[in-house]
Protein backbone atom coordinates (compact mmCIF):
# COMPACT_ATOMS: atom_id res chain seq x y z
CA UNK A 1 0.00 0.00 0.00
CA UNK A 2 2.81 2.32 1.02
CA UNK A 3 4.35 1.55 -2.63
CA UNK A 4 1.29 2.76 -4.39
CA UNK A 5 0.85 5.82 -2.71
CA UNK A 6 4.13 6.78 -3.26
CA UNK A 7 3.75 6.26 -6.72
CA UNK A 8 0.76 8.40 -7.04
CA UNK A 9 1.93 11.25 -4.80
CA UNK A 10 5.13 11.33 -7.02
CA UNK A 11 3.31 10.91 -10.19
CA UNK A 12 1.05 13.67 -9.54
CA UNK A 13 3.67 16.10 -8.70
CA UNK A 14 5.41 14.89 -12.23
CA UNK A 15 2.53 15.62 -13.86
CA UNK A 16 1.94 18.63 -12.37
CA UNK A 17 4.91 19.93 -13.17
CA UNK A 18 4.81 18.68 -16.57
CA UNK A 19 1.24 21.19 -17.56
CA UNK A 20 3.13 23.84 -16.04
CA UNK A 21 6.02 23.53 -18.15
CA UNK A 22 3.91 22.87 -21.54
CA UNK A 23 1.79 25.55 -20.50
CA UNK A 24 4.88 28.08 -19.68
CA UNK A 25 6.50 26.64 -22.91
CA UNK A 26 3.41 27.51 -24.86
CA UNK A 27 3.24 30.90 -23.12
CA UNK A 28 6.88 31.74 -24.08
CA UNK A 29 7.13 30.56 -27.64
CA UNK A 30 3.84 32.76 -28.25
CA UNK A 31 5.65 36.02 -26.30
CA UNK A 32 9.09 35.66 -28.27
CA UNK A 33 7.50 34.79 -31.67
CA UNK A 34 9.35 31.16 -31.86
CA UNK A 35 7.64 27.81 -33.40
CA UNK A 36 10.79 25.82 -34.11
CA UNK A 37 10.37 22.33 -32.72
CA UNK A 38 13.13 19.99 -32.40
CA UNK A 39 13.51 16.77 -33.69
CA UNK A 40 11.43 14.35 -31.61
CA UNK A 41 14.45 12.14 -30.37
CA UNK A 42 16.40 15.46 -29.36
CA UNK A 43 13.32 17.08 -27.16
CA UNK A 44 12.82 13.25 -25.59
CA UNK A 45 16.61 13.24 -24.08
CA UNK A 46 15.88 16.97 -23.14
CA UNK A 47 12.80 16.16 -21.65
CA UNK A 48 14.51 13.05 -19.66
CA UNK A 49 17.24 15.33 -18.67
CA UNK A 50 14.58 17.85 -17.41
CA UNK A 51 12.74 15.26 -15.21
CA UNK A 52 16.34 14.19 -13.58
CA UNK A 53 16.83 17.76 -12.50
CA UNK A 54 13.44 18.08 -11.52
CA UNK A 55 14.00 15.00 -9.48
CA UNK A 56 17.49 15.84 -7.99
CA UNK A 57 15.62 19.23 -6.64
CA UNK A 58 13.07 16.98 -5.13
CA UNK A 59 16.07 15.49 -3.07
CA UNK A 60 16.34 18.74 -1.48
CA UNK A 61 12.76 18.72 -0.09
CA UNK A 62 12.41 14.94 0.63
CA UNK A 63 15.72 13.71 0.71
CA UNK A 64 14.13 9.90 1.34
CA UNK A 65 11.28 8.09 0.00
CA UNK A 66 8.16 10.09 0.51
CA UNK A 67 6.25 7.12 1.81
CA UNK A 68 8.60 4.35 2.83
CA UNK A 69 9.87 1.64 1.28
CA UNK A 70 7.13 -0.67 0.32
CA UNK A 71 6.80 -4.02 -1.10
CA UNK A 72 8.42 -3.12 -4.42
CA UNK A 73 11.26 -0.74 -4.60
CA UNK A 74 11.69 1.08 -8.12
CA UNK A 75 8.23 0.18 -9.39
CA UNK A 76 7.77 4.12 -9.93
CA UNK A 77 10.65 3.39 -12.44
CA UNK A 78 7.87 1.54 -14.86
CA UNK A 79 4.81 2.46 -13.40
CA UNK A 80 5.24 6.07 -12.99
CA UNK A 81 6.87 6.50 -16.89
CA UNK A 82 4.00 4.33 -17.88
CA UNK A 83 0.99 7.00 -16.52
CA UNK A 84 2.81 10.33 -16.76
CA UNK A 85 3.14 9.31 -21.02
CA UNK A 86 -0.47 8.03 -20.80
CA UNK A 87 -1.70 11.87 -19.24
CA UNK A 88 0.51 13.89 -20.99
CA UNK A 89 -0.84 12.40 -24.40
CA UNK A 90 -4.69 13.05 -23.08
CA UNK A 91 -3.26 16.35 -22.12
CA UNK A 92 -1.88 17.39 -25.68
CA UNK A 93 -4.75 15.29 -27.57
CA UNK A 94 -7.43 17.34 -25.76
CA UNK A 95 -5.15 20.66 -26.14
CA UNK A 96 -5.05 20.25 -29.95
CA UNK A 97 -8.62 18.95 -30.04
CA UNK A 98 -9.62 22.40 -29.29
CA UNK A 99 -7.00 23.86 -31.41
CA UNK A 100 -4.63 24.85 -29.11
CA UNK A 101 -0.99 24.57 -29.50
CA UNK A 102 1.35 22.08 -27.52
CA UNK A 103 4.91 21.08 -26.96
CA UNK A 104 6.51 18.32 -27.50
CA UNK A 105 6.12 17.27 -23.71
CA UNK A 106 2.22 16.54 -24.05
CA UNK A 107 2.91 13.83 -26.19
CA UNK A 108 3.00 9.75 -24.64
CA UNK A 109 7.03 9.81 -25.36
CA UNK A 110 7.92 13.21 -24.03
CA UNK A 111 5.91 12.44 -20.44
CA UNK A 112 7.35 9.29 -20.07
CA UNK A 113 10.70 10.61 -21.00
CA UNK A 114 10.37 13.52 -18.07
CA UNK A 115 8.62 10.62 -15.71
CA UNK A 116 11.78 8.52 -16.32
CA UNK A 117 14.36 10.87 -15.21
CA UNK A 118 12.37 11.94 -12.56
CA UNK A 119 12.16 8.40 -10.95
CA UNK A 120 15.46 7.60 -12.14
CA UNK A 121 17.01 10.40 -10.34
CA UNK A 122 14.76 10.13 -6.97
CA UNK A 123 15.86 6.14 -7.05
CA UNK A 124 19.31 6.64 -7.33
CA UNK A 125 19.91 9.41 -5.06
CA UNK A 126 17.43 8.76 -2.21
CA UNK A 127 18.85 7.46 0.77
Amino acid sequence: MDSLLEILLELVLEIGFQLFVDVGSIRLTETRGRNRRVPAFVATIGFAALGGLVGGLSLLVWPERIVGRGLFPGASLVIGPLLSGAAMHFWGRRRRAKGRRTTQLATFHGGAAFALGYALERFIGVR
